[in-house]
């Protein structure tokens, strides 16, 4: 019989919680399997959870949450016989997105009990695990201004993407991706391991999970007016009009070299990295549940 273990991270994210209990209660009525509720406390304890669970050999570790929830439960199952499975209730939601996991958690829930197991990469900067995406630079400087905000959801991201816009100093960075250096004042630096920023936003809808690389993409800056048609075409086009502002290269391995200090980010997870971002792929890391 199949054993499933739930995750909830009951703070993160837009969406009401309290009735997934109910939900997933209601499904596992009329299935064979048997299943347990944990409830997250703080900050790293999704961690400790999916550990403890893989180490019982628990078939399925469910991540009800946002991408930051996902990152934890994966951190925990890495390397186990467990797979991870996504209930996305974040804000963003990008690796849900790039699975086409639906955002209704009814049915999400059904695709998790008729989905498939597949192996996929996940990545590294220096020495922190990504599964969709990380970066340094403005993405950095909008997760920390994004931080603490109470309302969450496209529009209040939005709001900090412009204001932050407007005070934003460009960075000389040098980047080694495959063969190619690449010397300027970037915006950001971002690299995608799946399709997804999150919110239906995507530069690279090439990019694939199981092929052993990442999408490295560059914002060169020229100035303000550059610098904000392609963070608005990016936007509105998910990326089809704005590929030209950008450089892309793919690679399983990326270095970022500048000088001092710079917020960086991981699934959406605030971090600060100084001198170096070193971006690494992780082939077959993990066990995930997708839909059929």
């Amino acid at each position: 019989m199949k054993r499933y273990s739930f995750i909830i991270n009951p703070i993160s994210g837009v969406s009401r919680k309290k009735n997934i209990p109910l939900l997933i209660e209601s499904l596992f009525k009329n299935v064979s399997a048997e299943y347990k509720i944990l409830f997250t406390e703080r900050a790293g304890h999704a961690i400790e959870l999916a550990r403890e669970e893989s180490e019982k050999n628990i078939d399925v570790v469910v991540a009800v949450g946002g991408d930051g929830t996902l990152n934890e439960v994966a951190r925990g199952i890495a390397r186990s016989n467990s797979a991870l499975g996504i209930i996305p209730l974040g804000s963003g939601n990008g690796l849900a997105r790039h699975f086409k996991i639906s955002l209704n958690p009814f049915k999400a829930l059904r695709q998790l009990l008729n989905g498939k197991s597949i192996q996929m990469d996940a990545g590294m900067l220096n020495e922190n695990l990504f599964l969709s995406n990380a970066g340094v630079g403005f993405t950095g400087e909008i997760i920390h201004s994004f931080q603490g905000n109470k309302m969450r959801g496209f529009f209040p991201y939005a709001w900090y993407v412009f204001r932050d816009f407007l005070f934003y100093k460009p960075v000389q960075m040098k980047i080694e991706s495959g063969d190619k250096i690449l010397e300027n004042k970037f915006a950001f630096i971002n690299v995608f391991n799946a399709s997804q920023f999150g919110y239906n936003i995507t530069l690279t809808p090439e990019a694939s999970v199981q092929d052993g690389n990442m999408i490295t993409v560059c914002l060169p800056y020229s100035n303000q007016i550059q610098f904000g048609t392609a963070l608005v075409l990016a936007a509105l086009s998910s990326g089809r009009m704005s590929r030209n502002f950008f450089h892309l290269v793919k690679s399983n391995t990326a270095k970022v070299h500048f000088k001092g200090k710079l917020f960086a980010h991981i699934d959406g997870e605030l971090l600060m990295v100084e001198n170096t971002a070193h971006f690494k792929i992780l082939p077959g890391y993990l066990n995930v549940i997708v839909p059929n």
